[in-house]
């Protein structure tokens, strides 16, 4: 079981696949929790102490045979289904279509996502005030991200790239490059990966 500092607690699956444990969480307040096998076996649970879970489920389908059961457990079904939902959901799709659609489209999503929060009874009040606002946030994150599409969606005028350094030396601009292909390798300074790719890059 993590949480965004980190492990708070380990937990022995026996032979048979079952698990049991009672954590004391140092807040009061619920949160969300991340139960996981390995790096690539993780679902996120909501822990509040006073809680009782039950979880069964599949190790082979992590995460998509989860079911939540007990005290509390609405937290936890209600995460999972709204992340089932995103899963279905195209951003770039939503973003590339007409003004009128996709005004359309954003509500329809806000709408659902609405009635897949009230669709869970018992929900802890503190977190479903955080994802009503999350949803709210929804529309105003695909209302900024439309406007930007508008100005550097695909098909749209690039902007200008001016005075980057040219690795045999001088500068270059975007229009030193008219009419060819451009590649461009988005990376950042910290990223050792990204460094480790420059040679082969060049």
């Amino acid at each position: 079981i993590a949480n965004r500092q980190g492990v708070v607690k380990s937990i022995t699956i026996n032979a048979e696949g079952v698990f049991k444990d009672t954590l004391k969480l140092k807040s009061n307040k619920g949160e969300i929790y991340t139960i996981q096998t390995n790096a690539n076996k993780r679902a996120p649970i909501y822990l509040k102490n006073g809680y009782n879970i039950v979880l069964n489920g599949d190790a082979n389908k992590f995460m998509d045979s989860f079911k939540f059961s007990g005290d509390g457990a609405s937290n936890s079904n209600f995460i999972l289904a709204q992340i089932a939902k995103s899963r279905t959901m195209n951003p770039q799709l939503i973003l590339n279509l007409e003004e009128k659609e996709f005004r359309k489209k954003v509500d329809q999503l806000k709408f659902e996502y609405d009635s897949i929060l009230d669709s869970y009874k018992n929900l802890d009040s503190a977190f479903y005030a955080s994802v009503k606002q999350q949803n709210q946030q929804l529309v105003t994150s695909f209302d900024n991200a439309y406007t930007q599409n508008q100005i550097m969606g695909k098909g749209k005028p690039s902007p200008k790239f001016e005075d980057y350094i040219d690795i045999k030396g001088g500068k270059k601009s975007l229009d030193s490059f008219k009419g060819k292909y451009v590649y461009i390798d988005v990376w950042a300074t910290w990223c050792g990966p990204c460094i480790q790719q420059i040679p082969y890059l060049q």
